[in-house]
């Protein structure tokens, strides 16, 4: 059995991998999203694929 210290410590440990599995989810979902938004303005005509790269570039 685990004394209270112990606990405490695996607890920390636990929250500590969790936010790290939290952040890489936040940073794949973001970069999916930038790639799939593009490929749908590649669907669109020429010059509002212009348009908005350029809002993306800034």
């Amino acid at each position: 059995m685990l004394k209270k210290n112990e606990t405490r410590s695996k607890i920390i440990e636990n929250k500590e991998g969790l936010s790290n599995v939290s952040s890489a989810m936040i940073h794949f979902s973001e970069k999916s999203w930038h790639l799939n938004f593009t490929d749908l303005l590649k669907c669109g005509n020429y010059h509002k694929l212009q348009f908005y790269e350029q809002i993306l570039k800034l």
